[in-house]
């Protein structure tokens, strides 16, 4: 039985600091974690220009399937201990 899955989307500039990135992953990983009925994808574009950015996460969101797709910016700090 296939599970429905959920697009992690995130426009990154290419000067990331590695922290964030590393949030995305514990974070991405907890969820799988939490919400096994739940298959997670994480998808990190960079951007020249943040609409580009955007709409190119939700075209891959559509084209593996995705039943949603959340959109995180690069510069927002993720406490995975926090997910409910």
């Amino acid at each position: 039985m296939s599970r429905e899955r959920i697009c992690l989307g995130i426009p990154c500039f290419g000067d990331v600091p590695p922290q964030i990135l590393e949030d995305y992953m514990r974070f991405a990983f907890a969820l799988g974690r939490r919400y096994q009925e739940w298959d997670f994808i994480l998808g990190v574009r960079a951007k020249s220009e943040q609409f580009r950015a955007r709409n190119n996460i939700v075209e891959g969101s559509l084209a593996t399937g995705c039943k949603y797709t959340l959109m995180l910016d690069d510069d927002q700090l993720i406490d995975s201990d926090a997910i409910v």
